[in-house]
């Protein structure tokens, strides 16, 4: 049923889309743009699959279970080269917004020394978007859990989507 040599495309194909969705988290997390519009892309790269298993020969003769893992393969591979387009092509011109925290989350680690803290602030983007930060920081934490809004410096990324450069503390 399996060869050897599917069995080594299936293991880099699941290599692939490991390195691949690890590249999209860390970019989704500079980038403030929608999951839905994620979404989109991802399913957008899987009809790309969708129409070159129907061109290319050498797609029809794999193991459906094999042609699955393409699916995947295909979508996160288009994902990450639009965040990558976006994020690395950005303008350099920044700008600062100021968003309200809705909640911030307090996450116990072990790994961590005494006098660090961890916090996630979920902000309130727009109507239906939601941004979520990570603060690992040394700073007294009543000074964190005061804090009402956080002021993100923004460039304007190549594709239109917005990239977080930095982020500071309000304590207003």
């Amino acid at each position: 049923m399996f060869t050897r040599k599917s069995i080594k495309i299936f293991l880099i194909v699941i290599l692939a889309i490991i390195v691949f969705n690890c590249i999209n988290i860390f970019l989704y997390s500079r980038t403030l743009v929608g999951f839905r519009m994620i979404l989109s892309f991802y399913f957008l790269g899987s009809f790309f699959f969708l129409i070159l298993n129907k061109a290319v020969r050498g797609f029809n003769k794999s193991n459906k279970f094999i042609k699955i893992f393409y699916f995947l393969l295909f979508g996160t591979f288009f994902t990450t080269i639009i965040l990558s387009i976006n994020y690395f092509c950005a303008r350099n011109k920044t700008n600062f917004k100021t968003y309200k925290i809705d909640e911030i989350s307090k996450i116990s680690n072990p790994f961590l020394k005494k006098d660090q803290n961890l916090r996630i602030f979920h902000l309130r983007i727009s109507h239906r978007q939601y941004k979520t930060i990570v603060l690992r920081t040394d700073k007294n934490v009543e000074i964190l859990d005061k804090t009402k809004s956080l002021q993100l410096k923004l460039s304007e990324g190549s594709l239109g989507f917005e990239i977080i450069r930095d982020f500071s503390l309000i304590l207003k």
